[in-house]
Parts: structure tokens; C-alpha cells; sequence
């Protein structure tokens, strides 16, 4: 390939580097603070250079509509990583839901990873789950996926279509609260079980401070409870791996449709 070659070709695989620069701002664990943006673009740079030569010959002309082009690049992988980081904050809210129950939503801490504030069961999730999709190649699955929308929605494509954008939302939302209250499900109903023998105390010991008595009771029953289910987080964590590439399949069938 001569240099002309190469000058010709920079416009498309500049296209190409936009997109995966998007997804890997916004997509989970790549998204993390703690990976250099050096790091992040580097990767974006490497992966497009070898996703590029499938995808020729494309023609790029530079122009007004090479910079919508852009836009539309970044677009397309910002909401491809919202879609990953969206079904990905099941497992926090879930966290959030357990420490509501225990009685830590008073005790949160600053997040360096994500820039939020998260909660101290949180943040163990979190730590977790991400260990679990490393283990399970999801980072390779996430890689796949975006690198699959390549191949139902071109870089020249003339346009993208939101017909039907609001109910794909709409379903990754409801994903994400089905899926937190899957996996917080066994610890709060024991949880609330608690709460509930803890009422009949009361009741029937007024001279019990249940207050004093009944939230160390709940940590414990909490962490108890935490080191039951741990084991079946595999599967549960496994089921959001599976839901999380699903959910961008679907966005990329929907504007590869168009």
C-alpha cells in the first residue's frame, strides 16, 4: 500500500477510531478512571487498525457531511456503551438495595473508579462482578459486540433511524430494576423478615429499645446472609453478562435495519 493509499484511507479509518474511542469512554470496566485515557485511546487505535481492512473499500469524501459522519460515529458508540453501562448498574443498585435494608445508605464512599458516590455493599459488588466478567472473557464479548456493529451498520451509512429508540430504552430500564431485584431479592427478603420479627418484639417488649438492638442484629443477619448467596452470584452475574450483550444486539439491529 503507497502513501497515496494510505492518505486516501485515513478518512474512513478515522470514522472507525471515533466509534471505538465512544464505546470505550462510555463502556463498562474500559470506562473506569482508573484506565489511563492514553490507554483507552491507544486500545481504540490498535483494535481499529485491525478491524479496518475488512471494512474497505469505503468511501469517505471530506466534506459537511464527513463531519456529521463523525457525529454520528461517536453517537453510535456512546450509545452502545450506555446500552453495557446501563444493564451494568444492576449490580449496583442492587448493592444500593441490600444497604437500604442493613442500614448502610448513611455510609456510603467516594468511588475513585467511577467518580460516584456508592454504597460500601456496592462497592464489593461491583469489585465482584467486574473480576467475573474478566473471568467469563466478557471484556472479549463486549470487544465482539462493538466490533459486530461494523457489520450491520457501516461507517458511510447515509443515516441512523430512532423509530423504535424510546421502547429499546424503555426495555434496557426495566431490565436493570428486574435484574437488581434478582440478585438483591434473597438478602432484603431476609432482611425484611427481620424488620418484621423485630415489629412482634417490640410489640411485645415495649421496654426494648429495638432501635439499639435491632440494626447490629441486621448487619449481622445482612453479611450472613451475603456469605449464603455468594455462590450463586456466579450464575446471577453470568445472567447479567448475557442480558448486557443481548441489549446491545438489539440496538444494533435496530439501527442496522435502517
Amino acid at each position: 500500500m503507497t502513501w497515496l493509499d494510505l492518505l486516501n484511507n485515513m478518512p474512513g479509518f478515522f470514522l472507525v477510531f471515533i466509534r471505538m474511542l465512544a464505546f470505550f469512554t462510555m463502556s463498562p470496566v474500559f470506562s473506569l478512571t482508573g484506565v489511563p485515557v492514553q490507554v483507552k485511546i491507544g486500545l481504540s487505535m490498535v483494535v481499529s487498525m485491525v478491524i479496518y481492512p475488512s471494512l474497505l473499500p469505503m468511501a469517505a469524501p471530506i466534506g459537511w457531511t464527513y463531519f456529521f459522519q463523525l457525529i454520528e460515529q461517536a453517537l453510535i458508540g456512546l450509545c452502545l456503551g450506555f446500552a453495557a453501562a446501563l444493564i451494568w448498574a444492576a449490580v449496583q443498585m442492587s448493592a444500593a438495595l441490600i444497604d437500604m435494608q442493613m442500614g448502610f445508605v448513611i455510609a456510603g464512599l467516594f468511588d475513585p473508579q467511577t467518580g460516584t458516590q456508592m454504597p460500601l455493599m456496592g462497592r464489593l459488588h461491583y469489585v465482584v462482578a467486574t473480576l467475573l466478567l474478566l473471568a467469563y472473557d466478557g471484556h472479549h464479548l463486549l470487544l465482539k459486540g462493538i466490533l459486530e456493529s461494523f457489520r450491520w451498520i457501516s461507517p458511510v451509512q447515509a443515516g441512523l433511524t430512532w423509530k423504535g429508540f424510546d421502547g429499546w430504552l424503555t426495555d434496557g430500564i426495566a431490565q436493570m430494576f428486574f435484574l437488581a431485584l434478582q440478585i438483591s431479592a434473597p438478602i432484603v427478603g431476609a432482611l425484611f423478615l427481620a424488620d418484621v420479627i423485630l415489629g412482634v418484639i417490640a410489640r411485645t417488649v415495649p421496654q426494648m429499645n429495638i432501635f439499639v438492638v435491632g440494626l447490629p442484629i441486621k448487619m449481622l443477619l445482612g453479611f450472613f446472609c451475603l456469605l449464603l448467596v455468594l455462590p450463586g452470584y456466579l450464575y446471577l452475574f453470568s445472567e447479567v453478562f448475557k442480558r448486557l450483550i443481548a441489549y446491545m444486539g438489539q440496538l444494533v439491529q435496530l439501527w442496522g435495519g435502517a
